[in-house]
């Protein structure tokens, strides 16, 4: 079991509102612009993520002890894992706050999964 954060077009964040259901159509999510996914890829490598070499999509991973935060990009998200290890708070608080700074645009949002929050700029 993981903790999941992700950061979606706000449009997204808007429609979920009265449709909650709509991150699960990933097909119909508008797509994040290359521009965008490149800026955010090197915001996370100077935050020290490294591109994970072994993973068949785009991902990158950031260790906190020995706890990995995994990001993975998607046609519509960008999405930070954590598995809930017995010494994952700090991993989980990093996850929430980098998301949360790279989505600091009005262009973007956040959502946490495990408490259903949507936070937007």
């Amino acid at each position: 079991m993981s903790y999941h954060v992700s950061i979606y077009p706000t449009a997204v964040g808007m429609q979920a509102r009265t449709d909650p259901s709509v991150t699960e159509k990933i097909r119909s999510l508008p797509e994040i612009p290359a521009t965008h996914r490149a800026a955010f890829i090197s915001r996370l490598k100077l935050c020290g993520y490294v591109r994970e070499p072994s993973a068949s999509s785009l991902e990158m991973v950031k260790f906190f002890g020995k706890t990995p935060v995994t990001v993975s990009f998607h046609a519509g998200s960008v999405t930070f894992s954590v598995p809930f290890w017995a010494d994952a708070d700090e991993a989980i608080f990093e996850a929430c706050m980098t998301a949360s700074e790279l989505a600091d645009s009005p262009d973007y949002c956040v959502f946490d999964a495990q408490k259903g929050e949507w936070q937007f700029t």
